[in-house]
């Protein structure tokens, strides 16, 4: 966060284009990127290398776009975008992730080459502990989310509904969902 202001830098998460580049896939957004501050339309400014790793230790690098903010008034100066395939402060992708935190990874996908795993269960376990951590901030949000914008009424802020729970068990995708709301709407998991 920008000190004193309260405005959050991160990285916003949304649907993006790959588009291959020889050995490394350059992503573009969709659509129009909003400064998450002043809501401008923010203009690609470059592009920032990044490793994505999936299971089984395959690894690919990635040019993840950087936006600018016009507002010279703007606090937020300079913004990343990443694919929904990533998680904001990982390396692996977000389907291997997932996949690790509801123990679906096959033992056999992630095997290396010389025989150790990738994920490793060092891996696994920091991010078993770091959904945990956010868990009560995720249903907070979430119910938040659906009191200020899907109208739902103020019961659902005060039930001991668990959405996370709920989205988990819906099937695969879920952290992306929850990544490209709480991100895009300028807050953030503590990583």
């Amino acid at each position: 966060m920008l000190q004193g202001l309260g405005i959050n830098t991160m990285p916003i998460v949304a649907g993006c284009i790959a588009i291959d580049k020889g050995a490394i896939w350059e992503y573009f957004p969709k659509c129009d990127v909003l400064c998450p501050h002043c809501t401008m339309i923010m203009k690609l400014r470059d592009h920032a290398l990044r490793i994505l790793k999936r299971s089984g230790g395959e690894k690919d690098y990635v040019r993840i776009p950087r936006f600018q903010c016009n507002n010279e008034s703007c606090p937020v100066k300079v913004i990343r975008v990443l694919p929904e395939e990533l998680t904001p402060y990982k390396h692996y992708t977000t389907p291997t992730i997932e996949d690790a935190l509801d123990d679906k990874l096959d033992e056999e996908e992630t095997r290396t080459e010389d025989g150790t795993f990738s994920p490793s269960a060092k891996a696994v376990s920091c991010w078993h502990k770091w959904i945990s951590k956010n868990e009560t901030f995720i249903n907070g949000f979430l119910k938040s989310v659906g009191f200020r914008y899907l109208g739902y009424g103020v019961e659902l802020l005060k039930s001991t509904l668990h959405i996370l729970e709920k989205l988990r068990a819906a099937g695969p995708g879920w952290l992306s969902i929850i990544q490209r709301i709480i991100y895009s709407s300028g807050s953030r998991l503590t990583p």
